[in-house]
């Protein structure tokens, strides 16, 4: 999985530990499309209108249609930034519900990298140092001194997770808000005898330290920071740090379940408040297709962040592929910088072609099945296939 290994969803309602390793099956789109999607679209600057009657969109919507029925995903959201700028996304819809293609659903650790361009945009500003150690800002963590919020952001800070959550009996009641105060305790209990800067290993823990840094070098909570950061500055009117700020709408409901002959657990119109204050600055933004897409697309156009700030993002960690906040993977003969995201109830995947004017691709969903094999659906090799099409369909 893209730079997830569900570290943050293994003990999160306690429904997920014994199921977090291992990779989806690809997933074919060949069956019977559904009632048609609908298309719309949500115009940038100057960029050209899109409109449904263009055989390549068409073409889009029906493949996403296609994949929804396959899995039985109740509502897929999916945006595309093509190399004008211009986003269109598509909604697919089953069970009798047309949702809006700006709906909300929750993101997971696509939040990683919102985050981590977040950081990056204060260090470009000076008000943050990515090599500094965070004993400038949290000196009671342990081994503060050697630490750096490159090092978290990279995950290459020596933080092993394991079994990074609150107690899974206070998390089952779903209705206790998690404190980040609480986060960055357990977070220092993680620190290992792993040096940090020597290897990577994937961790949740190190986001929720990343948050706390910002908080504390900046004055405001982090949610404001990424507002003011990364949302304000793109226009981006339906993203949410859960809990934090108040959603502007209701989220498609999502659905959990374990094992894929299990009857799903259906959830509600509103985040769960263990799990998504337990997933804070590592996985739990709440957003749109438009918005992640419009996102993506911005990230390495210049629009965000300087040139040389947008290097830093992509530099490789100790050795893997992953950056700061996000990984970079090959499909075929794209090669791609992207992030996938599970928490209960959810999936997502997101996907930026490697050209500076190179296509991005978001797709959200509203189900998380977790098996002894991996997660479904697979969004991941979705947002491959769909990045494929779009730039053989030139959209």
């Amino acid at each position: 999985m893209l730079g997830s290994r569900l570290g943050m969803l293994c003990l999160a309602m306690a429904i997920v530990a014994s199921a977090c390793s291992g990779s989806a099956e690809p997933v074919t789109t060949t069956a019977a499309p559904t009632t048609t999607a609908p298309v719309t679209t949500v115009p940038v600057a100057t960029a050209p209108p899109t409109t449904a009657s263009r055989p390549e969109v068409a073409a889009l919507a029906l493949t996403v249609d296609r994949w929804a029925l396959d899995n039985a995903v109740g509502a897929v959201a999916v945006g595309v930034v093509t190399p004008t700028g211009e986003i269109i996304t598509v909604m697919a819809s089953r069970n009798g519900i047309e949702w809006p293609v700006d709906s909300l659903f929750e993101v997971g650790s696509l939040t990683k990298t919102v985050v981590a361009a977040t950081a990056v945009s204060l260090a470009a500003r000076g008000v943050v140092d990515l090599d500094v150690p965070i004993a400038t800002w949290l000196p009671d963590f342990p081994a503060a001194d050697t630490i750096t919020l490159r090092h978290l952001m990279g995950h290459t800070a020596g933080l092993q997770d394991g079994n990074a959550e609150p107690d899974p009996a206070e998390l089952l009641r779903l209705s206790r808000p998690v404190a980040p105060e609480e986060l960055i305790e357990q977070a220092g209990g993680l620190v290992g005898a792993i040096p940090a800067g020597t290897s990577h290993a994937y961790s949740n823990a190190g986001y929720w330290v990343v948050g706390a840094v910002l908080e504390a070098a900046t004055g405001e909570p982090v949610a404001a920071t990424i507002r003011a950061e990364v949302l304000e500055p793109l226009g981006l009117e339906d993203t949410y740090l859960a809990w934090s700020e108040d959603l502007g709408a209701d989220l498609v409901p999502g659905e959990v379940a374990i094992g894929a002959d299990t009857e799903p657990l259906q959830l509600g119109p509103e985040p769960l408040a263990g799990v998504i204050t337990a997933a804070w600055s590592a996985g739990g933004i709440v957003s749109s297709a438009p918005d992640m897409a419009a996102f993506y697309g911005a990230l390495f156009g210049g629009e965000l962040l300087p040139e040389a700030w947008v290097g830093e993002m992509q530099a490789p960690s100790a050795g893997s592929g992953y950056g700061l906040g996000i990984e970079r993977r090959r499909y075929g003969s794209l090669e791609a910088w992207g992030h996938n995201g599970a928490v209960p109830g959810y999936t997502a995947s997101a996907l930026r072609q490697e050209s500076p004017d190179g296509y991005a691709v978001v797709v959200l969903a509203n189900k998380l099945v977790v098996t002894s094999d991996g997660i479904q659906p697979d969004t991941e090799t979705f947002a491959a296939h769909l990045l494929n099409q779009v730039v053989t369909l030139e959209l």
